[in-house]
């Protein structure tokens, strides 16, 4: 019988070279302990060697598995190269023109695009500019220095004739103020700043403050400097009307009243005044009242349409003479027969309106 080796593997181990045993030949008895082999698994001409036995796979799967390997290595082989170079590319483009990675390396504009060139000397036009803003901050600085005592004195009055000291012309202001306290309460009004916010206006021998009140309310008073300094224009302060606002409701007089108003055109036409050809409806409030009257002015009337021209499309102050038809059927509706002035404050050579 032809003679044969046998290759012997243990389980998982196939880095080891296999182990070679000669088979016996014919010749050659092998020793015996006197012991018989039996083979386990079916006819010994199904039997497979060990090394199959252990990994379930036949000689041809085995060498199957060689290729599969090669393949996977050279694929992560070839994944890190393709890296490397990536690296290497990316790392050394740094410097391109888009980088940021170096700050100093950015584009800085030019340090005269940021700060304007000082000019050596103004113009005169400028020098002219800066004079006036200069001119009119001291004199708003002067007036708050003059206006400050006169302001606080006139809102902790207590008594009627101490407004005399205080207000513009008290030859006509006094009477009306005497008239206006039989009605109405004479309270101080207590102030927490005057000129709040530095909010000084001046126009010719004109000022206007704002005042921080007690409450924290913000409102305005005027002034005007007369010979004997600034003094407040009351009129202004209590939006003064010849006959009292509610009492125009009830008493509907048909002799023109002075009223201050803030006032807006409208679209009110009803009763006496439904022709619009006719005539301008206009909104007119009182701050003293939450009732609303509505003025009617005659579009034939041409010194009635410069009231139109100020009042435009805003509310606006006015100082206006207003009266009732008579038999008037409506308590809210009136006729405007005179605008005596834009604003609530006269100019100081206007003769006041006693």
């Amino acid at each position: 019988m032809a003679t044969g080796s046998t290759v012997e593997t243990s389980q998982g181990a196939s880095d080891e070279p296999p182990k070679v045993t000669k088979a016996p030949t014919d010749s050659q008895e092998p020793r015996s302990s006197g012991r018989r082999r039996v083979r386990q698994g079916g006819p010994a001409t199904e039997s497979k060697p060990n090394w199959e036995q252990g990994s379930g796979k036949s000689s041809s799967e085995s060498e199957g598995d060689k290729p599969v390997m090669w393949i996977v290595g050279g694929s992560l082989l070839g994944l890190n190269v393709v890296a490397v170079g990536a690296w290497l590319m990316f790392g050394n483009n740094d410097k391109t023109p888009t980088s940021v990675a170096d700050p100093s390396e950015e584009w800085q504009p030019a340090v005269s695009a940021l700060v304007p060139e000082e000019k050596d000397e103004l113009s005169e036009e400028e020098k002219k500019e800066k004079q006036e803003i200069q001119k009119n901050l001291d004199r708003g600085n002067d007036v708050l220095a003059q206006a400050d005592e006169v302001v606080k004195k006139f809102l902790n009055v207590t008594k009627v004739e101490d407004f005399e000291s205080v207000v513009r012309h008290p030859e006509v202001t006094m009477p009306k103020i005497k008239a206006w306290y039989e009605k109405h309460p004479l309270e101080p009004t207590p102030v927490k700043q005057v000129g709040y916010g530095g909010r000084v206006t001046v126009k010719g021998n004109m000022a206007s403050l704002a005042l921080q009140m007690e409450d924290y309310t913000i409102r305005q008073v005027a002034m005007v400097k007369g010979d004997d300094g600034y003094r407040v224009d009351w009129e202004s302060w209590v939006a003064w009307t010849e006959m009292p606002w509610d009492e125009l409701f009830e008493k509907r007089p048909v002799e023109p009243q002075t009223v201050f108003v803030r006032c807006s055109l409208d679209t009110y036409y009803n009763r006496y005044f439904r022709d619009d050809s006719k005539w301008v409806a206009i909104k007119m409030t009182n701050p003293g009242s939450d009732r609303t009257l509505y003025g009617y002015a005659d579009r034939d009337d041409p010194t009635l349409m410069r009231l139109l021209a100020d009042v435009g499309g805003h509310s606006s102050a006015a100082v206006l003479k207003i009266r009732y038809p008579e038999e008037a059927v409506a308590g809210d509706q009136v006729i405007i027969t005179e605008h005596v002035l834009n604003g609530w404050v006269a100019p100081e050579d206007t003769e006041p309106e006693e």
